[in-house]
């Protein structure tokens, strides 16, 4: 038995004829969010031709009830995990922005240091002497 459990739960993904097919039963358990509605679950429980999801409900008190779901697992299309990372998630996402590199600009002294002489080249030195005199 695959028993997955962690702090920030998991969102489960139905195909749309699962949900069809499920109906109003299923209804009150799905959260919409822009990338479709799923079923927000503490844990899931793969083990088996049906999958157990924990979810909390409100119950006829008015209290958190924990309740288990059990749907075939034919009808599910995607298990995320709902990591407690604030930046994981399904809301709009900012892109990181990279420190500016460091650029070498040619002909200064760091460059002008390391660069092999080219053939035929004069000598840095100055000096007319060519490679050929002894």
């Amino acid at each position: 038995m695959e028993r997955m459990a962690e702090t920030g739960g998991y969102a489960v993904f139905l195909f749309p004829q699962a949900i069809e097919a499920l109906g109003d039963a299923i209804r009150p358990f799905l959260s919409d969010s822009p990338m479709g509605a799923h079923i927000a679950c503490r844990d899931v429980d793969t083990g088996g031709a049906l999958m157990q999801l924990g979810v909390l409900a409100q119950g006829s008190d008015g209290g958190e009830q924990r309740m288990t779901l059990m749907l075939p697992a034919s009808m599910v299309r995607l298990v995320v995990s709902r990591a407690a990372d604030p930046k994981f998630g399904f809301g709009p996402r900012t892109a990181a922005v990279a420190p500016p590199s460091i650029v070498q600009v040619p002909g200064t002294p760091a460059e002008v240091a390391s660069k092999e002489p080219e053939v035929g080249a004069p000598p840095a030195d100055g000096s007319t002497r060519s490679a050929g005199d002894a």
